[in-house]
């Protein structure tokens, strides 16, 4: 069998800024700081018998790996501890009290009439942080934060890397991956609620 080197062209070297975000999950500025920081920890020694891969190749190929493979996980740890198929996260926001921030009206003021910011947290089946946006006016409430959010973004877009839909036995229709939450989302081939 012959060895084929990875090219570091495909995996690293993207020209569209975009298309690299959607591969590795991050932007080239933040891929650049991990990899000086984790460079010398995963470099190889080269050999005789073989070329190393380079630090850089192995982040990619790490980042890619964790990018798709983790939606797999969070699934089957919903279906094992829940009994519920094709669940990617928990998603809702929680209102966290705050001291009113200097000449900001009633900005921060929510529906309970308290001053808070608005924590809007997608957790695994373990209660784990998958993706938190924390700091909207507590005014905002759920829906106005999600409307905002990169995490509606992805969803919306596609760049997510979600699994492909699957037959479940006893449905007789192939099952999108989603995430469930409360009334204050709305309905979508991603988003399910009661």
């Amino acid at each position: 069998m012959e060895y084929m080197p990875i090219s570091s062209e495909s995996l690293i070297n993207a020209e569209d800024p975009e298309i690299f975000r959607q591969y590795h999950r991050l932007d080239i500025e933040s891929f650049n700081k991990v990899l000086k920081m984790v460079g010398p920890i995963i470099q190889n020694q080269e050999t005789i018998m073989r070329a190393s891969i380079s630090p850089g190749e192995r982040l990619s190929i790490t980042l890619r790996f964790l990018a798709t493979e983790d939606w797999l996980k969070i699934a089957d740890e919903f279906k094992t501890k829940w009994n519920y198929p094709c669940c990617l996260g928990a998603l809702d926001g929680k209102h966290i009290a705050i001291q009113q921030p200097q000449d900001s009206g009633s900005e921060f003021v929510n529906y309970k009439h308290i001053f808070s910011v608005l924590l809007l947290a997608l957790v695994d089946a373990n209660y784990k942080f998958v993706y938190v946006d924390v700091g909207a006016s507590g005014r905002a409430g759920d829906t106005g934060v999600f409307g905002e959010s990169s995490l509606k973004k992805v969803l919306g877009d596609g760049t997510l890397n979600l699994p492909p839909p699957i037959t479940v036995e006893g449905i007789p229709s192939k099952i999108c991956y989603h995430i469930v939450g409360d009334d204050a989302f709305q309905l979508t081939e991603n988003i399910m609620k009661p």
